[in-house]
Parts: structure tokens; sequence; C-alpha cells
């Protein structure tokens, strides 16, 4: 529901795609997109569970799950909840849009 709210559950098509940057929300990832990971030549996975795609990843980017992160959530209805930080993130975890910002910033 929380992707068909912001017009993100259209499938692309990958094929052909040299550099993938994976951004997992949970521990699934579409087989189609684990099929076309094969033809790329870098692939980054940002994610907060351990899935078989990490062994294959160039890049590994820990993110926290929603229990360490502020933000809203999208509940079974259809509407939107606001979460805050219940606990901090593991490790060096940190919330999907700080590493996106920092890295971001570093591409200039």
């Amino acid at each position: 529901r929380g992707l068909q709210a912001v017009g993100l559950d259209k499938p692309a098509d990958l094929n052909g795609a040299k550099v993938l940057y994976l951004l997992l929300s949970d521990d699934f990832a579409d087989p189609a997109v684990v099929s076309t990971k094969d033809g790329a030549e870098f692939v980054v996975v940002q994610t907060s569970f351990e899935t078989p795609l990490l062994e294959q990843a160039d890049v590994v980017l820990p993110s926290a799950i929603w229990s360490e992160r502020s933000g809203t959530i999208t509940n079974t209805e259809g509407r939107g909840l606001a979460v805050t930080v219940a606990v901090s993130p593991a490790g060096e975890a940190r919330p999907d849009e700080q590493i996106l910002k920092d890295l971001s910033a570093r591409l200039g």
C-alpha cells in the first residue's frame, strides 16, 4: 500500500543495467530483480536484513529498521501513521534517507 500511495508499485525494466542500487525495505527481494542483478557489473544493496543478495553485492549499506528511525508508515488500511525512534540503530546502520543524503553529498 505504501508503494501504491507514492506511485512506486510499477515494475521496472532492469535488463541491461550495468549498475544496480537495490534499496530493500525488508528481507524479500523480487525474483525478477534477483535474476537481473546477474547481468549487472556492480551491485549495491541497502537493507536492514540479511538476504541472499548480500553475498553477491559489491557494496552493502546497512539501514535502520522501522523502530530505529522516525517517519511515517502506511498501515493495511492505507492510512499514514507517524512513528518515532524506539531504539538506537545497531552497528553502523542509519536511516535510509540519511544514507541517501550522505551518498548524494559525496557524489556532489
